[in-house]
């Protein structure tokens, strides 16, 4: 073989070594991508069920203007997207945690944190506020 064959060959290898790469991680941002937004619907959908709890009156099996008493559904409590619990139940507002099941910072040349995809919301009697831990 030539010179110039075997350094288009070596050639080769670096663009095609390099596609793979860039491959990898495209897919785990879209992973971590997904993740995230599967997180924040289950959140909101937590949210939407604590903020009919706190509106429904004690007779119909609400918190009559109070999160207090929530619970999260046992088939809500751990899914496909993560796991989310309860951080605190007050009189006035409320905060939900989503943990992931997608590894933050994870894929080809980076550090394993081992943090995962972790959301918060906050719910009040007549919004919710979002916030992303990791």
């Amino acid at each position: 073989m030539g010179q110039t064959q075997l350094l288009l060959i070596t050639l080769g290898i670096i663009i095609a070594g390099t596609a793979v790469i860039v491959g990898m991680n495209l897919f785990q941002a879209n992973a971590i991508e997904a993740n995230r937004n599967g997180i924040t619907n289950d959140l909101l959908s937590i949210a939407n069920m604590s903020q009919a709890h706190f509106k429904k009156t004690a007779q119909l099996g609400g918190g009559n203007r109070d999160f207090q008493g929530f619970t999260i559904p046992k088939n809500m409590q751990s899914n496909e997207n993560g796991d989310y619990t309860i951080v605190y139940l007050r009189q006035d507002q409320a905060l939900f945690q989503g943990v992931g099941k997608e590894v933050v910072g994870a894929g080809v040349g980076c550090d394993e944190s081992q943090q995962y995809v972790t959301h918060r919301i906050l719910v009040y009697p007549d919004s919710v506020r979002v916030q992303i831990v990791y």
